[in-house]
């Protein structure tokens, strides 16, 4: 077993331990020199466990997001950056859109692409692809809240506020921490209950 090897596993231990002053240090690790995969299981549940502190949960979180948006391959990670670039100006959307299509030919197991992709879809007002495109994003990694709370963004663009709510529930059951999410979801609930 390599050193690298050994250090994620010491990593993971720390994680699922008992001994809570070593899970922070064990995030932190993961959201930097360590981004591995089988990790997100035990990320996912401090990050959704309010018994745990704000710093911690906050260090879950970003190794999560680390590790969402992670690849071993570095054209994929070179098109991700690209792509994720692109995407913030609405006049290259569809270069952006390009970027995540073209990372998924590399490879179609990439969840973070399709999430991405889902987002600028989204963004093009192309809703029923872009739920598509986080579904899958969800089939790969169930953990990826930011697919979960973009499915229901796209239901809420295409007026099924139920739907919205379910995965928005579903996004907050993921990532508590999402405020913004929290108080969308509050407002659609009270638009509800006021028709």
């Amino acid at each position: 077993m390599s050193e690298t090897e050994r250090h994620l596993l010491q990593t993971l231990r720390d994680l699922i331990g008992t001994d809570q002053s070593k899970h922070l240090d064990a995030c932190r690790s993961l959201a930097t020199d360590i981004v591995d995969e089988r990790a997100i299981p035990d990320l996912a549940r401090i990050l959704s466990d309010a018994t745990y502190d704000a710093e911690l949960r906050g260090a879950a979180e970003e190794a999560l997001l680390a590790i969402f948006s992670s690849h071993s391959d570095p054209q994929v990670q070179s098109l991700m950056a690209a792509g994720s670039e692109l995407m913030l100006n609405s006049l290259t959307l569809p270069r952006a859109l390009a970027a995540f299509s073209e990372a998924l030919e590399l490879d179609a197991f990439h969840a973070e692409a399709y999430s991405k992709r889902g987002a600028v879809l989204y963004l093009m007002g192309d809703h029923e692809a872009s739920v598509a495109d986080c579904h899958k994003a969800t089939e790969i990694n169930p953990y990826h809240f930011g697919a979960v709370c973009g499915l229901g963004m796209c239901y809420a663009a295409m007026g099924e506020r139920k739907k919205a709510l379910q995965y928005w529930r579903k996004a907050l059951s993921i990532n508590p921490g999402l405020d913004y999410l929290k108080k969308l979801s509050q407002s659609v609930e009270k638009s509800q209950e006021n028709e």
